[in-house]
């Protein structure tokens, strides 16, 4: 099974190869026709739909289950990523913390660097949490990821654990805005102390405004109105 789908999905590869190459030769359409395009589209989508309920090999499970959740990752697709997530069932964390052969970064690597929250969290909730400090090839870690490209990620990945190095105002580059963040998070010894003290500020100030409010009462609130930490 195995040999066969990998020679089907090589032979689908080729033929889009062969005929880019025919349309640049002889820059023309004639003779391709839309009606068999559309045929071999939906075939070739169709033939995949039972991914999600059915596995057959390890071929189909590490090459195009890992295809699907990277590039929903890169490309921001969270409810597709959801459903492979769910599909692979307790294998998701193995999954997501998979290091392709192709470029080495993980997929909250990916999703770090592009910005997007909603995989990132995905991710983070399927184990993708456990490789969280693993550097990719160019020795990026995911909170390097984020703070170099999308600085608005890098609380959810301290949050799951990621650590700051020392020397990180050398290897992060950084708006002044992001490499604030972190020293103020580095100063206060890491992600959950200071999580607790900006905690306390934001209740001090609410018990100023509203007195009568009881202190754990104001604590409950501002946990749930607020991002405690995450600036």
């Amino acid at each position: 099974m195995n040999l066969f789908r990998l020679c089907g999905d090589v032979s689908h590869v080729v033929s889009i190869v062969v005929l880019a190459l025919r349309l640049n030769a002889t820059k023309s359409a004639v003779g391709i026709s839309l009606k068999t395009q559309e045929l071999y589209l939906i075939v070739f989508v169709s033939r995949y739909a039972d991914l999600f309920s059915h596995f057959y090999s390890l071929y189909m499970d590490d090459v195009n289950n890992w295809t699907v959740s990277h590039y929903a990752s890169y490309y921001d697709r969270p409810l597709i990523l959801a459903v492979v997530i769910k599909a692979a069932g307790p294998d998701a964390a193995a999954m997501v913390r998979r290091r392709p052969w192709t470029s080495g970064w993980t997929d909250l690597q990916t999703a770090s660097r592009a910005g997007h929250t909603e995989c990132v969290r995905l991710l983070l909730s399927a184990g993708a949490g456990l490789d969280i400090n693993v550097d990719n090839t160019m020795s990026l870690t995911a909170l390097e990821c984020a703070t170099r490209w999308s600085p608005h990620i890098s609380p959810l990945l301290l949050a799951a654990g990621a650590t700051i190095p020392p020397d990180a105002d050398d290897r992060y580059r950084t708006d002044e805005s992001g490499a604030a963040y972190l020293r103020k998070v580095a100063a206060a010894g890491g992600f959950k102390a200071y999580e607790k003290a900006h905690r306390q500020v934001l209740v001090a100030l609410a018990a100023k405004c509203f007195p009568r409010l009881p202190t754990d009462v104001a604590a409950q609130v501002v946990s749930f109105a607020f991002h405690v930490g995450y600036y």
